[in-house]
């Protein structure tokens, strides 16, 4: 065993879905922040949390008007991600810089990235400071999917998820064919029962 420290212990938790989460400022001015720290933490009702370093041009934005979503992105997005994360948007418009297209939102201010692969709308319940993050724990007031790559799972042929590895390095996760097997045979046992 070796001793892991600083930034490297969150990378023991890799990989993970890396997302573009986006906000707005009071007067509606869209913002878009690379984020790898995302997590589910309620089913009734549905709310998931994001961590954002307190330092960052969209923490103020989502602190002031409570809201964002979650854009769930594939390998396509690769250089996006790369760019929203090595930017900030209080000085240049990173949609035009990563070439991102957006679109219209259900229920938030904040646009929707036209092409990602699924959407969580968020209205922000609570926030912590945790160290140089903020956690903001958020309902999901609406969440879609592309029907060909979710189907309860993310499927691999439809657009896979971008995972973040370690900082810069990203990935795909492909499942074994053991594990497909697998996931077969427990669809075919039945549904859980909460």
């Amino acid at each position: 065993m070796k001793q892991i420290t600083d930034r490297d212990i969150a990378a023991l938790l890799n990989p993970r879905p890396v997302a573009l989460i986006t906000c707005c400022d009071e007067q509606g001015k869209p913002n878009v922040l690379t984020v790898t720290w995302t997590m589910p933490v309620s089913h009734r009702p549905p709310m998931i949390a994001i961590s954002v370093g307190t330092r960052r041009y969209s923490h103020q934005l989502i602190q002031a008007t409570g809201e964002f979503v979650v854009n769930i992105v594939g390998q396509n997005f690769q250089s996006a991600i790369e760019i929203c994360g090595n930017s900030s948007g209080a000085v240049c418009d990173k949609f035009l810089r990563a070439g991102l297209h957006t679109v219209n939102s259900r229920t938030m201010r904040p646009p929707r990235i036209a092409g990602a692969l699924g959407y969580l709308e968020c209205c922000v319940a609570s926030s912590q400071e945790v160290g140089d993050h903020t956690l903001f724990v958020a309902t999901v007031e609406v969440a879609e999917a592309s029907e060909k790559a979710f189907t309860g799972v993310w499927e691999t042929y439809a657009g896979d998820v971008l995972l973040c590895r370690q900082r810069e390095l990203f990935g795909m996760c492909h499942p074994s064919e053991e594990s497909l097997e697998q996931r077969r045979r427990a669809q075919n046992f039945g549904q859980r029962v909460d």
